[in-house]
């Protein structure tokens, strides 16, 4: 903590204060050596109130530091304070306000303890803030290529779909991979999945989505496009793949990719993301039978016929339940 007093007098008494509680206090003879404090971490900062009314106005330019973000200030009176002096300190953008008359010496210790309580409270929460959030980024990505894991592409495609505006889903599978890893061995298995990964991101437009849905398969969530503009990205990306050259790396000479593709339709809602997936994925296991290395559209979807009984109930229910 710091203290922070120009008389050398109440400085080295609240020094001794806090020394005999067993913290560690830091003191500042003047304003100006506090402003230029090196920016380490300070839990608590102890202000002694000057004559002068300087106090009020180093108390306010220290609540705008970015070094000071995280301290608690405390004024410190040395008679007890007026209501009107507290709601000053108070508004100038001090923490706490409170007398260092020998009265009130145990209410001091008492102050200062729970802010340095609190800030440890502070601190750990803002540590589980961040373990928790590295946790969220690191789930959220595929550590081996760098595309967006399965849980957090899946809800791209959710949210998407729920958005209720034209756009569709590229399921792209490498051609052969597992003869890539037989003949070649896993490491350069994984450097085709790395270089797949990368090339299939470098060609997305702003705002899609590319994602690793597991193993050799990757998705791509192409917003705001129609039937005919769907298909032309997924051509783009299928060449931008056909050039890659892994031989250098001890790898094939050509890595290739068959894409299925389905574009949600708002006028025929797929009803759920498994099922637009569905749609992709047969498309893409009939780009597998059509020789590889290609594109293929999926059927649009069309909803089930509903059964006519049933059809009848709702009716009635729709009719007799207002």
């Amino acid at each position: 903590m710091l203290v922070v007093a120009e008389q050398a007098g109440p400085r080295q008494e609240l020094l001794q204060l806090c020394m005999g509680e067993g913290y560690q206090a830091t003191p500042v003879a003047t304003p100006e050596m506090l402003l230029a404090h090196p920016k380490t971490n300070v839990d608590l900062i102890l202000m002694v109130q000057e004559p002068h009314g300087r106090s009020l106005d180093l108390c306010g330019e220290v609540r705008t530091m970015e070094a000071f973000r995280s301290a608690s200030i405390m004024l410190i009176a040395p008679t007890p304070p007026e209501p009107e002096q507290a709601a000053a300190a108070l508004l100038a953008g001090a923490d706490d306000y409170c007398s260092f008359d020998q009265r009130f010496r145990c209410e001091l210790r008492a102050r200062i303890r729970v802010h340095l309580r609190n800030k440890r409270m502070r601190d750990a929460i803002e540590r589980l803030r961040g373990e928790r959030n590295n946790l969220r980024s690191r789930a959220a990505v595929d550590s081996l290529t760098g595309a967006l894991a399965r849980r957090a592409l899946f809800e791209c495609v959710e949210k998407a779909l729920n958005a209720g505006q034209p756009f569709a889903v590229l399921f792209a599978d490498i051609d052969h991979f597992k003869k890539v890893n037989d003949t070649f061995g896993h490491a350069v298995g994984d450097l085709a999945l790395q270089r797949v990964a990368e090339t299939l991101s470098k060609e997305r437009r702003q705002g899609d989505v590319c994602g690793r849905y597991g193993g050799e398969e990757f998705v791509l969530v192409v917003s705001h496009v129609s039937a005919h503009e769907a298909q032309r990205v997924a051509e783009r990306h299928r060449r931008a793949v056909a050039g890659l050259r892994l031989a250098a790396q001890g790898g094939p000479e050509r890595i290739t990719i068959s894409i299925g593709v389905a574009v949600f339709d708002p006028a025929s809602p797929d009803p759920n993301v498994a099922a637009l997936l569905s749609r992709a994925d047969a498309a893409l296991y009939r780009a597998k039978n059509a020789g590889r290395d290609c594109v293929l559209m999926a059927e649009p979807y069309v909803a089930p016929e509903e059964d006519a009984g049933e059809s009848a109930m709702r009716q009635w229910l729709r009719e007799n339940t207002r």
